[in-house]
């Protein structure tokens, strides 16, 4: 009888397993072509796979064997993990409490017993103190304290959550969270580093590693590497920081921000201008570092910085708010995106109350100014009641459309006006409003999930946090997590299982 065809369905929970036994490497496999017929689910091979598996889980992995007879015990099976025998049963319990963090080159070894071919299934399982791949959520407690809950990309991990990297415990008031990709090949890889963000704190600003939970680089309040005085200290107001480096808001100024020293303001303003501490929108694509606009709030005005293409990233020579048409005193920057409609184009998302602005800067395509932004566009203003005290607006690339998150709903609007469409409204179940969501990562920006988080400060138990994720043109969940963190800020997540 020939070996047909294989199906894996892939579960991971939480079990005690008996232990590991060393590979003695006496055996003889055959490695055959056919394993792209193992699979994790109808699609999915396990070949090449990765799996992201928090020390203390249990990787279960059930395989489905379908012979030319449906013959279940047609095959023996050997689940070899780093260097280490941990299965000769059909069905993996793979207890990973005490086994050393790290990336295991791993083997399924699935052999007939009629022939004696030898199927060999390469695959990985990254072991780590955190995780690699699945969902990270920067969450604050009841006293504020900042929390970081993770969990792994496999279907039953469930959330661990900590306080600290290697001691150096987070701040107060938590801002945002990074995380930074590493790419393994053009479509696959893992998350290598985190930063954790706050307002208050011994360190605002730590860096750690994702595999063991490290801290890698820390911002100190007390003692910055600062260019320039900081009178207050280094208490930022808001953070976007990437692995190492980065800007920051501190008294009301932008400042530069590389490894763990604090640099000059990034413009020397006549008008002395002041972000406080609203947001503020920095392009990173094709004009990194060259294109600034924020809401001034001592001139009441916005305010946009910019430089030629080869200028310094981040220090700006050039003041463009006088582009801007119109009066839009109040109108915080919400958010923005470089895109494509005449060949580049900075376009900024401004808010205030319930009224909406699409603002549009048009690059130069002639070198003699340096690609500079020389044309303005109001796209669109207009008054929405879904955008009072909403939260989360985040531009789907390629797909034209600005999303956010109300109450228990999620919208979208067209890039090139300001008609609004329901998106998903999230079940009645009494976990509360939406406190933050985003798509999932994607190295293309073709995004496939939605995370979304919710909070009833009411909710009965400890953690009052929810948690759902959507396909992402998907009207039901395809998983929901009740009352498993602290009220969440903000959040990241890839390479999600669903």
């Amino acid at each position: 009888m020939k070996f047909s065809k294989i199906s894996i369905v892939i579960t991971l929970f939480l079990l005690i397993f008996s232990g590991c036994s060393k590979d003695l490497g006496n055996y003889d496999y055959q490695s055959l072509n056919k394993v792209d017929s193992v699979l994790l689910r109808p699609g999915v091979p396990l070949a090449s796979n990765v799996f992201s598996v928090i020390v203390g889980e249990t990787l279960k992995i059930s395989p489905l064997v379908f012979g030319s007879k449906d013959n279940k015990d047609q095959y023996d099976f050997l689940w070899v993990i780093g260097k280490d025998t941990v299965g000769q049963e059909k069905d993996l319990d793979f207890n990973t409490e005490g086994v050393k963090p790290g990336t295991l080159l791993s083997n399924l070894f699935i052999t007939d017993k009629n022939t004696n071919a030898t199927y060999n299934i390469h695959f990985t399982v990254n072991l780590s103190a955190s995780v690699t791949r699945g969902y990270y959520l920067l969450a604050e407690d009841a006293d504020e304290n900042a929390y970081l809950f993770f969990k792994g990309n496999d279907l039953t991990s469930h959330f661990f959550h900590i306080n600290n990297f290697d001691g150096y415990v987070f701040g107060k008031k938590p801002l945002n969270l990074q995380l930074e990709h590493y790419a393994t090949s053009a479509t696959n890889g893992i998350f290598s580093s985190i930063t954790v963000a706050t307002r208050e704190g011994e360190y605002p600003i730590i860096v750690g590693d994702t595999k063991s939970s490290l801290a890698t680089l820390l911002f100190s309040r007390d003692n910055p590497l600062s260019v320039d005085p900081l009178p207050s200290g280094f208490n930022p107001s808001r953070v976007k920081f990437e692995g190492t480096g980065g800007t920051a808001i501190i008294d009301g100024k932008v400042r530069v921000l590389n490894r763990n020293v604090i640099g000059m303001d990034v413009y020397d303003d006549p008008l002395d201008y002041d972000f406080r501490d609203g947001d503020y929108y920095i392009n990173e694509m094709s004009f990194s570092g060259l294109f600034l606009m924020g809401y001034d709030y001592k001139n009441e005005r916005l305010r946009v910085f910019a430089s030629p293409a080869d200028g310094n990233s981040n220090s700006y020579e050039t003041d463009l708010g006088y582009l801007i048409q119109g009066n839009f005193k109040g109108h915080e920057v919400v958010g923005g995106v470089e895109d494509y409609v005449t060949w580049v184009n900075n376009f900024v998302l401004t808010k205030n109350g319930d009224e909406l602005a699409i603002h549009r800067f048009d690059y130069s395509a002639n070198s003699t100014n340096g690609y500079m932004p020389e044309s303005y566009l109001l796209v669109g203003r207009k008054r929405i009641p879904e955008a009072q005290n909403a939260v989360g607006f985040r531009y789907r690339t390629g797909s034209g459309f600005w999303y956010f998150a109300k109450g228990r709903k999620l919208y979208r609007f067209s890039n090139s006006g300001l008609d609004v469409q329901e998106v998903l409204s999230l079940p009645d179940d009494g976990t509360g409003d939406i406190t933050a969501w985003n798509f999932d990562y994607n190295m293309a920006g073709q995004f496939s999930h939605i995370v979304i988080a919710t909070f009833n400060p009411n909710a009965s138990k400890p953690y009052k946090g929810s948690v759902y994720t959507y396909g992402i043109n998907g009207a039901r969940p395809l998983n929901i997590e009740k009352e498993v963190t602290y009220k969440v800020v903000d959040l990241k997540c890839g390479y999600l299982p669903y």
